[in-house]
């Protein structure tokens, strides 16, 4: 590192590694190059001159201190090798070579979530609003989304007694907000930006006692705000992604663009939705889903960075927890 704390290298490899798979990482010293490996793809990296006389002192693997990053590695390690010392065993045995700091255990047991891939214009999936009209005449629906597209429907849904239809959608790669009623918009709002980034974003759309939001990443990227003088609630089904096809549209219509990405960690009044008995038949309906993955092509090779600021060799195996990406 330099005096300023900056990395004088930095070096990228790799695209959407949190797909819930183990991925192959390896960095190896190689004279006056390095070799950065993830899965089957290999970087070569000159070594400056300056780093060419540098001994190793201290290998931290999992967290890496402000301001190169805010956030430790949430997932699993295997095959954790440093030359040909077998790091994890070494922990195990609480070898004073080795220190292990802060939440780890020695098994890997993360949590699943289910995605949905909505992959062309014929998809859709249909859940029932029943539950989403409270008593409180409101509605709170939430989910995560990733997608390279700037537009597309994200949800749809009727409001009651002919009060209009709700749009909630991706335009500009912005998260939007359209009540439309009679030719035209009796609301809108908008938060978010730069969400085709292929990366997940939460959404969240809640409307109580006459308060209407949406939020963005938690807040973190972006919230709007409404009161609006009629209820903002749900009747009928809720549409995500898109509408059946005509003859059997019903009630749903999208004048925007098709979405196409994935979604997961959907939820309707809080309780969330079990995608897999969507894919049984026993809860919703659904048209050309890819359901328990997220089918998005890679656009970027160069998303995931490493900075490189010592010589070593170090080859394991990692797992990414879904919200670790």
């Amino acid at each position: 590192r330099t005096s300023s704390s900056e990395p004088r290298r930095l070096s990228s490899l790799g695209s959407l590694l949190d797909d819930r798979h183990w991925h192959h990482l390896a960095v190896e010293r190689r004279s006056s190059h390095l070799n950065l490996t993830v899965d089957k793809h290999t970087e070569r990296i000159q070594i400056p001159a300056e780093f060419s006389h540098w001994h190793i002192q201290q290998l931290i693997v999992g967290a890496i201190q402000y301001p190169v990053s805010k956030r430790n590695f949430h997932g699993c390690l295997e095959n954790l090798m440093y030359n040909d010392l077998k790091l994890i065993e070494l922990a195990k045995r609480e070898d004073n070579r080795v220190t292990v700091m802060g939440n780890v255990t020695f098994s890997c047991a993360e949590s699943v979530s289910v995605a949905v891939t909505f992959p062309g214009p014929q998809s859709f999936l249909q859940l029932p609003g029943a539950t989403a009209s409270s008593s409180s005449g409101g509605v709170s629906v939430g989910f995560q989304f990733r997608t390279w597209n700037k537009a597309g429907l994200l949800l749809t849904f009727d409001l009651p007694q002919g009060g209009g239809v709700a749009w909630l959608y991706l335009s500009e790669a912005r998260v939007r907000l359209q009540v439309h009623k009679a030719g035209r918009a009796l609301l809108e709002l908008g938060a978010g930006s730069a969400l085709n980034d292929g990366q997940w974003h939460s959404v969240g759309l809640h409307s109580r006692r006459g308060r209407l939001s949406i939020l963005v990443d938690k807040e973190e990227g972006g919230s709007a705000h409404a009161t609006p003088s009629f209820p903002v609630s749900v009747e009928g089904h809720l549409f995500f992604g898109g509408c059946p096809a005509e003859e059997d549209r019903q009630e749903c219509h999208n004048p925007f663009n098709i979405f196409q990405g994935c979604m997961r960690l959907l939820s309707v009044e809080n309780q969330p939705v079990d995608l897999m008995k969507v894919q049984q038949r026993m809860l919703g309906n659904y048209s050309h889903l890819q359901i328990d993955m997220c089918g998005i092509i890679d656009r970027s090779e160069r998303t995931n960075q490493f900075s490189l600021v010592d010589p070593y060799t170090i080859i394991p195996s990692f797992y990414p927890a879904c919200h670790g990406a």
